[in-house]
């Protein structure tokens, strides 16, 4: 089990908290844990410094891979064929999508990496109200990756599942229906293929 003073330097190796504001606002929450590496982490959750996937990470042992493309890190979102996407924050404090491919991903697959680059590449071109936007790539060492629009809200597969909503009527439907065909109409003349439609994506 890692000590506080592991956990600490852990925190501080990996930038997520700036050193003063650790040693300002940390000191009596460390104080408070009594030593315990977990519950100064759990603190330091509800007071807004760490999110549980950075705790978690930390408490781990992990001290880098909190930060891609100078954004911020904050939870998994979502893992799919070409890699996982996790939910950051830009240094202005804009939550923003970033869509990671695996350094695994290209030993694994001879093209993996030639794919994502073309999705990064056509992805760009594509400008339209009902597609999330690329608004930038770039990679870090083997780390290759997408910054995208974070767009907030729920599924169509969430609104679906929910008992109180159940299957929409067919006119709510059609509306997205309509939306979701105006949007691939965009992508396909940008030369782009989805290749992942379903509720959960929309």
């Amino acid at each position: 089990m890692i000590s506080l003073a592991e956990f600490c330097a852990n925190i501080t190796i990996s930038g997520l908290i700036p050193p003063e504001i650790l040693a300002k606002r940390g000191a009596t929450l460390r104080d408070e844990s009594r030593g315990d590496a977990r519950e100064f982490a759990r603190r330091l959750i509800r007071e807004g410094l760490l999110t549980s996937y950075q705790a978690r990470k930390l408490l781990d042992g992990a001290t880098r891979g909190f930060f891609l493309g100078g954004c911020r890190l904050l939870r998994p979102l979502g893992e799919g064929g070409m890699g996982k996407v996790f939910l950051a924050e830009t240094p202005d404090g804009r939550k923003v999508a970033v869509k990671v491919l695996p350094p695994r991903k290209i030993l694994e697959e001879a093209n993996a990496l030639a794919r994502f680059q073309r999705e990064m590449e056509l992805s760009r071109r594509c400008v339209h109200p009902n597609l999330a936007r690329t608004l930038s790539v770039g990679a870090d060492g083997e780390i290759h990756f997408m910054v995208m629009e974070y767009i907030a809200g729920r599924s169509l597969y969430a609104m679906v599942r929910d008992e109180r909503q159940g299957p929409l009527r067919t006119p709510d439907a059609a509306r997205i229906f309509l939306k979701l065909l105006d949007g691939l109409e965009s992508a396909h003349k940008a030369g782009l293929v989805h290749r992942d439609i379903k509720p959960s994506n929309i």
